[in-house]
């Protein structure tokens, strides 16, 4: 394994005068990246550490963690909330199956080393907390994972039974169909040395598994097994509990929420840089409520009743209130208030994201201080680009360097070629023959047309039947010298799409499974054991 840094533009211009850090991108922050702006962020935490339930949450996170197969390192780690100056390097995502695409892989790779650096910095205790997602219910979102083939990438979709509107932490697995998957999974694949060990344990982990949360846990837990990585199930109705102070003071404080959410996102309108795509409406207090399988987003009426759009979940305030003490676990963040959440429940020392939270979390600021906190450092995740050896001598034969792959550029190189093949542009001959030929087949059709009235369609039909019998001549003429490259632009775009998947970055796309069918088991260790920098993010693994 071969590690090489890039110092690649990213093609979002926020993300990318963030990582250089320009004065304007960073202003939408409280903090930088430095050891001496960690250091003043821990000073701040440790200010008001008593705000923390320290004891019930290392209960709370060493019980669920416990629930797992791999599980020692992580109750390890745990013991350290002992120390009450203890804080956490915090990253989270959706419960993908097999944990979805790479960058899930990336962005615990990021928690991990940034926790162990941030600790040999302040010499205090760092924990690394991976957050899941657990209350997201865009099911079609997780339920399948892509995989590199011959000539393209392939979905495969988990086909089980689903609960609709119900959230990934209540999805339950099903046996004989998550079977069926896993065997399409590992043939598509490929036999290797690796796959029989594979197989078994991930079907082991499935076993033990209810929800789609939990597997995603368990997964986590095996691939970074070893390591301290905690596993925080958002979506926990025991930790809802530890959160519900919070989401009362965020429902009391509801039209200061909203205001706060307007002022950033205003703020960046007011800015160079566009507003991120995607965002939740801005008229809700920010806040969803789960009930029978369905999670809907709260709205306050001028009446001063609150319930979701359709009527469906009516309350009064005072309802509400008392439904958060009684029952939060029927409560849930959204895109804004989770970090709010988050911020409040956990000593945040610094927390990893991605371009997308990235963008999302620049539109914050104003809503951390109108709850007395500020913006923890957000620190980009490493991107990965994985080289498996056979791309590699691809790639060698080709004479095709590492940036153009990344790029995209290697389709330039395929449309070149296909032009070189032609000796002869059929396409153009097809062209000519048909300006040379068709005054003359109008004058045929103009004397048929006279001659025979009622059979005037015979003339147009048959023009049509020439122009479809020379375009076929021509293609077999274009085919036939294109064919003589077909091999070498197969190699090609076999590159192509195992570096840039569907036009995209890998890590977005492809599942670690693939590689970890390749090369062990211990593939995420290794990656885990390379030395990494933080101002060079993205990373080309030659493996």
């Amino acid at each position: 394994m071969e590690v090489l840094h890039k110092n690649r533009l990213h093609v979002d211009s926020f993300v990318r005068d963030y990582l250089n850090r320009e004065k304007e991108s960073a202003s939408f922050f409280d903090y930088g990246f430095t050891p001496e702006e960690i250091n003043r962020r821990f000073l701040e935490i440790d200010k008001k550490k008593d705000m923390y339930q320290k004891a019930a949450l290392k209960k709370h996170l060493s019980t669920y963690n416990q629930s797992f197969l791999y599980h020692k390192d992580a109750l390890v780690e745990l013991d350290k909330l002992d120390d009450d100056r203890a804080v956490m390097v915090v990253g989270g995502q959706q419960a993908g199956l097999l944990t979805g695409p790479f960058y899930t892989i990336s962005k615990a790779i990021t928690i991990i080393k940034e926790a162990k650096k941030q600790e040999e910095w302040l010499q205090v205790p760092v924990i690394p907390v991976f957050w899941i997602a657990g209350e997201d219910h865009d099911w079609e979102e997780i339920n399948h994972i892509y995989l590199p083939g011959n000539e393209t990438v392939n979905k495969y979709t988990y086909e089980g039974v689903w609960k609709p509107g119900a959230s990934v932490s209540e999805q339950d697995i099903d046996e004989e169909t998550f079977e069926h998957w896993w065997e399409t999974i590992l043939h598509a694949c490929g036999e290797t040395e690796y796959t029989s060990d594979i197989y078994k344990i991930v079907r082991h982990l499935a076993d033990r598994s209810r929800t789609f949360s939990d597997f995603f846990g368990e997964t986590m837990r095996w691939l970074f097994r070893g390591t301290g990585l905690v596993m925080l199930d958002a979506h926990s109705p025991e930790l809802r509990k530890l959160e519900s102070h919070t989401f009362s003071e965020l429902f009391s404080r509801q039209f200061e929420v909203q205001e706060a959410v307007n002022k950033g996102i205003t703020r960046r309108k007011q800015s160079t840089y566009h507003v991120p795509q995607g965002l939740p409406e801005q008229d809700s207090i920010h806040l969803f409520y789960h009930k029978s399988m369905e999670r809907t987003l709260l709205y306050s009426y001028d009446d001063g009743h609150v319930a979701d759009k359709n009527h469906k979940h009516l309350f009064n305030k005072g309802d509400v209130l008392n439904e958060i003490h009684t029952s939060p676990e029927r409560f849930s963040t959204n895109v804004f208030t989770r970090p709010i959440v988050q911020e409040k429940l956990l000593p945040v020392l610094s927390f990893v994201a991605g371009p997308g939270e990235i963008n999302y979390w620049s539109l914050l600021q104003p809503l951390f201080h109108m709850t007395s906190s500020k913006v923890p450092p957000v620190l980009p995740r490493f991107e990965f680009t994985c080289l498996s050896r056979d791309v590699q001598s691809i790639m060698e034969r080709e004479k095709l360097s590492i940036d153009e792959c990344l790029e995209g550029n290697i389709l330039n190189k395929v449309e070149a070629i296909l032009q070189h093949a032609k000796k002869v542009n059929g396409h153009q001959m097809y062209e000519n023959v048909l300006d040379s030929m068709e005054n003359g087949h109008m004058a045929m059709r103009e004397a048929w047309k006279s001659l025979a009235p009622s059979e005037e369609s015979y003339g147009e039909t048959n023009w049509h039947i020439v122009k479809s019998e020379l375009k076929k001549f021509a293609n077999k003429i274009d085919t036939f010298q294109e064919k003589q490259e077909q091999e070498r632009v197969k190699r090609l775009m076999k590159v192509h799409h195992f570096i840039r998947p569907k036009e995209k970055p890998q890590e977005r796309v492809l599942n670690v499974i693939w590689f970890i069918n390749r090369y062990g088991s211990d593939f995420v260790w290794e990656l885990l054991d390379q030395d990494v920098e933080r101002n060079r993010p993205h990373i080309v693994v030659k493996l």
